[in-house]
C-alpha cells in the first residue's frame, strides 16, 4: 500500500534528516489536527482549522533511522503515516549496513581439503 496517498494524506517525499518534511492535509474533511512524534515522542501539533493545510517540519540531521509518525484526527477522521527517518543520503540504517558488507574486503576463502588435513594432525 502507498502510504504517500493514503486516505487523501500527502506527503512531498519521504522523510530524511536534515531537511523539511512536508505534507498536506486534505480539504473537505473540516477542523483537522496533526500531531507529529519521533520514536513515539509527540514534537509537534498542528490545528488545521480550514483545509487544505500545507504543513512542513523540520528534521535535524541526528534523527536519522529515528521513526516519525503523524496521526490526523477529526470529527469522524483518522489517518496516519508512520516511517523511518532516512539519513540526508537517502539511506536507512539497513541499506548502509548492506552496503558495508557487500563492500568488505575481508572475505573468508574455503579450504582446500590438502590443508584440511594439514591442520587436522
Amino acid at each position: 500500500m502507498d502510504m504517500r496517498k493514503s486516505r487523501k494524506f500527502e506527503i512531498d517525499d519521504e522523510p530524511k534528516a536534515g531537511s523539511e518534511f512536508r505534507f498536506t492535509l486534505p480539504a473537505g474533511l473540516g477542523r483537522l489536527q496533526a500531531t507529529c512524534s519521533i520514536d513515539g515522542n509527540v514534537v509537534a501539533t498542528r490545528d488545521c482549522s480550514e483545509p487544505p493545510c500545507y504543513e512542513a517540519l523540520y528534521l535535524s540531521d541526528g534523527l536519522a533511522n529515528s521513526y516519525l509518525k503523524i496521526e490526523v484526527r477529526g470529527e469522524g477522521v483518522r489517518m496516519m503515516y508512520e516511517n523511518a527517518i532516512l539519513s540526508p543520503e537517502g539511506h536507512s540504517a539497513i541499506e548502509v549496513a548492506e552496503a558495508e558488507l557487500s563492500d568488505s574486503q575481508d572475505v573468508a576463502e574455503p579450504l582446500d581439503s590438502a590443508d584440511e588435513s594439514e591442520t587436522s594432525t
